[in-house]
């Protein structure tokens, strides 16, 4: 994990001295185009909407963005944002003072309790190429199972995709159904919304 991070680091840190403060902060994070952040945003607020939750765990929440984006669009939860990188905690949380926002690596280091979100999220946490990806969100599954009192919320890029990158790994749809089967009861995968990704929907108990 050590050599992960450590590419999540020289990943970030370049994008992050040129964009975070610019016009266009999404390009910060890796994302191809505001609208494109916004449309993973909203299947995860069009799912919050209908089970009405209370709390959320953004899982490398970057600078902040979903929180701007639930408060727009009138989701009233608890929001709690976590990120390996203090330097995405600093400017996230001078962005959004309002939020909660921790430095820290929920897969090794975890200080949350048992079942202290009723949802937990992670968008772009799983799109860098690394050694075993499949391995890798095999685990966040586990973490993110036992952080959760009720739902996990993922997204990832997919290998329906027509404009792959290398340094970016592309998840296979029944794949990834299959490990999260593995860990939930319930899972329904959503890959509407962009011809490059897809969100995976996972329940402890309650039916999707």
């Amino acid at each position: 994990m050590r050599k992960f991070y450590s590419r999540i680091e020289s990943y970030y840190k370049d994008k992050l001295e040129r964009f975070s403060f610019s016009d266009e902060r999404h390009r910060a994070l890796g994302w191809e185009s505001r609208d494109a952040q916004y449309k993973r945003f909203s299947v995860l607020c069009n799912f919050l909407k209908e089970k009405g939750v209370s709390s959320i765990l953004d899982v490398g929440c970057g600078l902040g963005d979903l929180y701007q984006f639930l408060k727009v669009h009138d989701i009233d939860c608890a929001y709690t944002g976590v990120d390996i990188l203090p330097d995405m905690v600093e400017r996230a949380s001078s962005f959004y003072p309002g939020a909660c926002f921790v430095a820290g690596d929920v897969f090794t280091e975890n200080s949350f309790s048992p079942s202290s979100f009723d949802v937990v999220y992670s968008c772009g946490v799983f799109n860098l190429r690394v050694d075993d990806n499949y391995a890798f969100l095999d685990k966040a599954f586990e973490v993110f199972y036992s952080l959760s009192s009720s739902f996990v919320v993922c997204s990832m890029l997919s290998d329906s995709s027509v404009d792959k990158e290398y340094e970016y790994f592309y998840y296979n749809r029944e794949k990834v159904r299959g490990l999260a089967s593995s860990h939930f009861p319930y899972c329904f995968i959503v890959d509407n919304y962009l011809i490059n990704d897809m969100t995976v929907f996972c329940s402890k108990g309650r039916g999707l």
